[in-house]
């Protein structure tokens, strides 16, 4: 909890960013990605990779408010562990995305 309301700034300065007609303005995207992969790091220490995040994008609106979701959602995937029957970890996934990435301090 302590770490979402570390990252919730970074998240509410982004509203003041206009969008035209919930498409993204150019170079946007690049600015959506970058804010969940703050997002995630500050929640849980889990830098999700560019392309992870740009295919999850069209599952979420290009807003600060689905960021926030976005990360949410990416952390509670890959701090739940799940094993296969033979003991192997199992790469988490969220909308049958693959999430890779690392983790940081």
């Amino acid at each position: 909890m302590r770490k979402l309301l570390l990252a919730l700034p970074l998240l509410l300065a982004l509203p003041a960013c206009n969008t035209t007609g919930g498409v993204p303005p150019v170079g946007g995207v690049g600015n959506i990605i970058s804010t969940v992969q703050e997002a995630a790091k500050g929640i849980c220490g889990f830098i999700p990779d560019d392309g992870v995040v740009s295919k999850l994008l069209i599952f979420f609106r290009p807003d600060a408010a689905s960021a926030l979701a976005m990360a949410q959602q990416i952390c509670s995937a890959v701090t739940v562990v799940s094993t296969t029957r033979s003991g192997r970890r199992v790469t988490p996934r969220l909308h049958n995305v693959p999430l890779t990435g690392r983790y940081v301090r």
